[in-house]
């Protein structure tokens, strides 16, 4: 199952394979950490992608989490959890999250401890993010 939305998209083309005609189509998906192409083959070249197109049909979720130190560059914001895990998210949806008040200086968020969030996901995508008093 492909976590990433869909970016680029190249025609179908036609390859021999074992003497047979098989479509095949190349996607390029991509999120925060990087970009990779993607060979779909027979149906699935069939299908249409379009930026920010999920290729299968991810769920959306949400998650409760406990951040414990803050990166920024730019637009891009990593948040460390409790547990070690690094979940990147836009600086702007963050900073919308925080109350009137609380919004400063992203990285200095945690600075009197950790912070709590909800954040809705639909594979690595970061959707909503809840700021949890």
């Amino acid at each position: 199952m492909l976590e990433k939305a869909a970016s680029k998209e190249e025609g179908v083309r036609t390859v021999d394979v074992k003497g047979s005609q098989v479509n095949v189509k190349k996607i390029e998906i991509r999120d925060g950490t990087g970009s990779a192409k993607v060979s779909l083959w027979r149906e699935q070249s069939q299908k249409d992608f379009h930026t920010g197109q999920y290729p299968a049909d991810e769920p959306v979720y949400t998650r409760r989490v406990t951040v414990a130190g803050i990166s920024v560059e730019g637009d891009i914001t990593q948040l460390l959890l409790r547990d070690d895990e690094v979940v990147t998210v836009s600086s702007e949806l963050l900073l919308e999250a925080l109350p009137e008040g609380n919004r400063m200086d992203l990285e200095h968020l945690t600075i009197n401890g950790t912070v709590d969030l909800n954040i809705e996901f639909k594979g690595t995508e970061v959707l909503t993010v809840q700021y949890i008093q």
